[in-house]
């Protein structure tokens, strides 16, 4: 040391409250993480598959109900997926969500796809008949 500040005597402590309590200085940026990342569970296969297959099957209705016949495909797709997902084993899939709506929307297409169906044969049925009962012979 310097010859200018005298070395305080063994066993000395400064009295409480004198000057600061010394902390070590933060590193610069953000902190580290204390926590490690959970792995991600994989989606099952056919939950995203049912999902498409539901969005295609409710929406098919504005193209002249063309796109409601993969209505019961998202349905079907949709239900497997959810039954192989609630018997597997804890954390072997995800995407339960996707499965479960792609299953709704199937049944709400598959229902869309009767109604339209119901239509068209009665609209040809309608456009059939012609009104007269009688039968006509040559």
């Amino acid at each position: 040391m310097s010859g200018d500040q005298p070395n305080p005597p063994p066993g000395y402590h400064p009295p409480p409250g004198y000057g600061q309590p010394w902390y070590p200085q933060q590193p610069y940026g953000y902190p580290q993480p204390t926590w490690t990342p959970t792995p991600t569970v994989p989606k099952h296969p056919s939950a995203v598959t049912a999902l498409v297959l539901g969005i295609i099957g409710v929406s098919g209705v504005l193209l002249c109900g063309l796109g409601t016949v993969v209505a019961p495909f998202a349905w079907w797709v949709g239900h497997r997926a959810l039954r192989d997902t609630d018997e597997s084993e804890p954390g072997t899939f995800s995407g339960r969500g996707n499965a479960e709506a792609g299953r709704t929307l199937g049944i709400i297409g598959t229902v869309l796809l009767v109604l339209v169906v119901i239509f068209w044969v009665l609209i040809i049925g309608l456009v059939g008949w012609d009104g007269s009962s009688e039968l006509t012979t040559d």
